[in-house]
């Protein structure tokens, strides 16, 4: 199994550091379902985008066809964006009739005229299909328990989602044996508020945060040394490697497979500082394409002139509490750019694409997503040689922090 943090090959143990509750959480919810006690609740997993959560899946679902006898069935919103292709996927074997069905009621209506007569037989062609799929896969649940994973969920539609939690509600009486997890950005939690009924907030809720500095340093250099890499940097030197990954999944993938890549194509066994200079534009390369789709996202809802503004006051004597700030002083730096401007709106906006979201355990403090991001939305006001928007901020809000 290849390792989803770091650059492992076949040939190399996996490494999963940092995400052991995470890992863990899912391997009761399987547990649970593979001894029939019902007991682990569905569960949701969000955080900015590189944090991680797309392996969590992965990893999962690989662990989970290894060495479970609970089914895993993997997906995105594209792949059931209406209750059939739901039922469809978790059916894994549909009858081919059963879309026929629904195609040829719909043209008979039309064929027959479009009175309330015609629409009325469509409606109840359409959903005697959608109860005999439902009610097939509850039946094959009961003897197949299964784990739906759904990567990118904050784009799934409330008809798939009532969908799929109206099976977790017949798990929850008993009637088969299902679970579901829903991944997504920051913006997943409210995206599912806006879309599904209450009985969701019953689901377990995980926030994906970047790994601390031990889980990093694991994540990065034990699938080498496991190779049989010598891995001849010393503590400084890991330490600063380490520094410049900011301890995020995503960088600590490209540096890995950057450094990887060199080694194996020098024939090399040794990791060393001759490597790390070798492997640095590769690595570069990989960060900054990521920072050049980030700010065409930003650029694209015209946000950069927020994010830029926001990455100043993150950076300077406004930032409080190691690094947090306040909602309501984003929302003066917000006013600042444009008095006009629907403060809410745009940091919200920021909190869904991951660019800032709300500090653990105190949802009126703001952390970045990506730290070096703001550093790159700065860099790049610099180069349009911007006057300085420290002294600006400073000077226009008279942030009182």
């Amino acid at each position: 199994m290849s390792n989803p943090y770091t650059p492992g090959y076949d040939r190399v143990p996996p490494v999963f550091a940092g995400r052991e509750r995470e890992t863990d959480i899912l391997d009761r919810m399987a547990e649970s379902l593979e001894s029939g006690a019902y007991g682990d609740r569905d569960l949701i997993v969000y955080g900015p985008r590189g944090n991680g959560k797309t392996a969590l899946l992965s990893y999962t679902h690989k662990r989970l066809k290894e060495r479970s006898k609970v089914r895993s069935i993997i997906v995105d919103p594209s792949d059931v964006p209406t209750p059939v292709e739901v039922y469809e996927i978790l059916l894994e074997t549909p009858r081919p009739t059963e879309r026929t069905i629904t195609t040829e009621g719909v043209a008979r209506a039309e064929f027959l005229g479009t009175g309330a007569g015609a629409r009325r037989s469509t409606s109840q062609v359409f959903e005697s299909t959608i109860a005999d799929l439902k009610r097939r896969c509850i039946d094959l649940m009961t003897k197949k328990p299964t784990i739906l994973l759904v990567d990118e969920g904050h784009e799934i539609t409330g008809d798939s989602l009532r969908a799929i939690l109206s099976l977790s509600r017949a798990s929850n009486r008993e009637e088969t044996n299902f679970r579901f997890v829903l991944a997504g950005t920051p913006d997943l939690p409210s995206h599912l508020r806006r879309i599904g009924p209450t009985y969701l907030n019953r689901a377990r809720r995980l926030r994906l945060e970047r790994l601390d500095i031990e889980s990093a340093t694991t994540a990065l250099f034990q699938p080498m040394e496991k190779a049989g890499y010598d891995v001849e940097l010393d503590g400084a030197e890991r330490e600063r490697l380490i520094e410049r990954t900011q301890c995020y999944p995503h960088f600590i993938q490209s540096i890995g497979h950057a450094i990887w890549d060199v080694a194996e194509a020098q024939g090399n066994r040794r990791v060393d500082i001759g490597s790390l200079v070798d492997a640095k534009p590769l690595w570069e390369e990989e960060i900054n394409t990521m920072y050049e789709d980030r700010f065409q996202e930003l650029d694209s809802k015209d946000l950069v002139p927020y994010a830029t503004a926001l990455a100043a006051a993150f950076a300077g004597p406004t930032s409080v509490n190691n690094g947090f700030i306040d909602v309501h002083d984003i929302r003066k730096v917000v006013k600042g750019v444009s008095a006009d401007a629907p403060a809410h709106e745009v940091v919200n906006e920021l909190a869904s694409l991951g660019y800032v979201w709300p500090a653990r355990g105190a949802g009126h403090l703001y952390e970045p997503g990506i730290p070096s991001l703001m550093d790159h939305m700065l860099g790049i006001a610099r180069d349009r040689e911007i006057p300085s928007l420290q002294e600006s901020i400073d000077d226009k809000f008279d942030l009182e922090i």
